[in-house]
């Protein structure tokens, strides 16, 4: 397919001494513009045509409410790491 954008996702998973569960998931599509980064969890901020720009708001108030951690950063390699931990009940 010509023009195409092929995006690699990988999902990298780690427990951290603190007994937490760290998940990242990382792409290759193009870097977030830093005026996109700064509003990223803004309620009803989109830059897609269709969408409510709620997913990541919604996502990281999960996360907060079982005491966990939803954050992003740039991949030095290209694209964006997406983070989330969750501290993980002993068994």
């Amino acid at each position: 397919m010509t023009g195409s954008i092929v995006e690699v996702i990988r999902l990298t998973p780690l427990l951290t001494p603190q007994g937490r569960l760290t998940l990242a998931t990382a792409d290759d599509a193009p870097e977030l513009e830093a005026a996109t980064a700064e509003r990223l969890y803004t309620p009803f901020f989109t830059t897609k045509v269709e969408g409510m720009g709620m997913g990541l708001n919604i996502c990281r108030s999960i996360m907060e409410l079982h005491k966990g951690r939803l954050w992003f950063e740039q991949n030095p390699e290209g694209g964006t790491i997406f983070r989330f931990s969750l501290p993980v009940a002993a068994t």
